[in-house]
């Protein structure tokens, strides 16, 4: 199965606030995922309890939280928060 990405522009403004060092670090991983062509990409793009915005699924990198939405077989991306700040209201 063959899975695609989109980028909402929120994305791009949190990763545009990220050191450099770790905004080169999420877009590898995410590339690296994305490789993955069955559904044991899912032991990585795990679902939220609660959604978050419009986000359903997380990705974890380090100290930092991806938030993606799941629709089919495509990951929408929409932003990058630390963990610390990632389930506060």
């Amino acid at each position: 199965m063959e899975f695609s990405a989109t980028y909402l522009p929120e994305f791009g403004l949190s990763l545009q606030k990220l050191p450099k060092k770790h905004g080169k670090q999420v877009l590898k991983k995410i590339k690296a995922i994305l490789e993955i062509k069955d559904f044991d990409i899912f032991k990585h793009i795990r679902p939220l309890a609660l959604p978050i915005g419009r986000a359903t699924h997380r990705l974890k990198m380090s100290e930092y939280r991806i938030f993606v939405r799941v629709e089919g077989n495509n990951f929408e991306f929409h932003n990058i928060v630390k963990r610390g700040d990632a389930y506060k209201k």
